[in-house]
């Protein structure tokens, strides 16, 4: 299988698609991308059991690149980001592949600011392969090594920035019981650390990573049976649960329900809205509760293309300061430009503190949708992913054949609108599958949505394989 190259990052399968020499051309077309007098790279990591062989690659390609390496080691993604923007590193790189399963893994980007590439970027890394002459002017003699320097405080500074912005009194004043499953990724230890520091009775889930995670790796209900039976049991005020690599959040309320990653970016909103209001950016595929939240805070709501720098560019361009993703990512610029499960963990404590109400309150204030999230392995039809182009233009005439829509955006795959129940199509950024989201006023209903997109897709996917 061909690595996944995008705005997400490169993926692949470590052993297939993803070998040591993958990662130094990958780490040596970013180099040449990025300005020539860059002296620092701060480098990162998740638990994979793959992270640390990728790690010393990674190590000693940029220190014979002649480049310092600020080594973290095992943090979140958005702690090499924040670390990144406040320091003098000119790039950062983050071993990881997120939420994807354990075999996977290689490499996410950013630049000096801690704000990942975007496609422009992505383009010149692209670019650079091709011509494949990169390593003449890269490579030093020992006179002009870079070296390794040990960067850990990189936790304690991202828990500085995240604690500046809120209101710590008083969330330590409530002394919440809170039950966290990190799902054996990166943030359990900045979890205890943030959480600590917020007087919280801390239990501890899923912790220790291994060959394979303890869970599934993405932070959705079905994968959070455990966090819901501790949270009941133990009477905890929350509980908190985490994607490999710290970026996505999820919640389980006092009821020991896990309510669905898409509340955690409304409940977010909720939370910052009450002390700045500000427009909002989210992508296609996440839930209308985001413009209902708009509503009742008198605020517009700008969608993007699916991707989280494209979320962060369109913050960045109309200077507005909240905004994420429908799956567990929350991004607040003035913290830190990326989605942060701590930004997140942090706003809800402070929301339940100030408000004194349980989380599953704030459930309520939201209309009731029912979401579905499915995909589709493109390799039971084709052996590599089609042209997108190609599908999606099959995919828009199959939709308006089949489908009553009272509009089809196609900015990000293709989106159909049906009042306001909705369907979103399109080709993953960081898997070789098909997504579909549907969200609708039942359950009934959003599964009525995805029944009939599997059969546009399957339809679209032999009329590819015929041709």
């Amino acid at each position: 299988m061909s690595l996944m190259i995008s705005v997400s990052g490169i993926r692949g399968i470590v052993g297939d698609s993803v070998k040591p020499g993958d990662i130094v051309r990958f780490i040596s077309a970013f180099l040449s991308s990025i300005p020539d007098k860059s002296n620092s790279i701060a480098l990162g990591r998740d638990t994979r059991v793959t992270g640390e062989a990728i790690e010393s690659i990674a190590t000693g390609t940029l220190i014979w690149a002649g480049k310092d390496v600020y080594s973290i080691g095992v943090c979140t993604t958005p702690t090499l980001l924040y670390y990144t923007g406040h320091t003098d590193a000119d790039g950062g790189i983050m071993v990881t592949a997120s939420h994807n399963p354990p075999e996977w893994n290689a490499l996410k980007f950013c630049n000096s600011n801690g704000i990942f590439l975007s496609q422009v970027d992505i383009k010149k890394i692209k670019d650079s392969l091709q011509k494949d002459d990169f390593g003449k002017r890269l490579w030093k003699n020992y006179r002009s090594f870079g070296k390794r320097i040990d960067s850990r405080n990189a936790l304690d500074m991202h828990i500085q920035g995240v604690l500046s912005t809120i209101n710590v009194e008083k969330i330590k004043k409530k002394k919440f019981k809170v039950v966290v499953d990190p799902g054996g990724g990166a943030s359990g230890d900045i979890d205890k650390k943030l959480l600590h520091m917020l007087n919280c009775e801390l239990i501890m889930i899923n912790e220790k990573p291994g060959i394979s995670f303890p869970r599934a790796p993405e932070p959705v209900p079905e994968n959070l049976k455990t966090l819901e039976k501790v949270v009941k049991e133990q009477s905890a005020d929350i509980g908190f649960a985490q994607d490999p690599d710290g970026d996505r959040l999820s919640i389980v309320d006092e009821r020991g329900i896990a309510i669905g990653e898409e509340y955690t970016l409304a409940i977010c909103g909720e939370s910052y809205l009450r002390k700045r209001k500000t427009d909002i950016v989210c992508n296609l595929s996440t839930s209308s509760m985001i413009d209902h939240l708009a509503k009742r805070y008198g605020v517009k709501v700008y969608r993007t293309k699916i991707g989280e720098i494209n979320v962060t560019e369109k913050l960045l361009e109309i200077g507005a300061d909240f905004g994420g993703e429908g799956n567990g990512g929350v991004i607040i610029p003035s913290i830190n430009p990326c989605r942060d499960s701590m930004v997140g963990i942090a706003l809800i404590l402070q929301l339940m503190a100030e408000e004194e109400k349980p989380i599953s309150y704030y459930t309520s204030l939201f209309p009731r949708f029912s979401m579905i999230k499915e995909k589709i392995k493109i390799n039971d039809y084709l052996p590599e992913p089609p042209a997108s182009s190609d599908f999606y233009n099959i995919l828009e005439k199959l939709i308006k054949k089949e489908l009553n829509a009272s509009s089809i955006s196609t900015l990000d795959g293709v989106k159909v609108n049906i009042g306001d129940e909705w369907i979103h199509i399109r080709m993953s950024n960081t898997e070789p599958i098909i997504r579909l989201f549907s969200e609708a006023h039942t359950s009934e209903r959003a599964q009525w949505f995805i029944e009939k997109g599997k059969t546009l897709v399957r339809t679209a996917m032999n009329k590819i394989k015929g041709c």
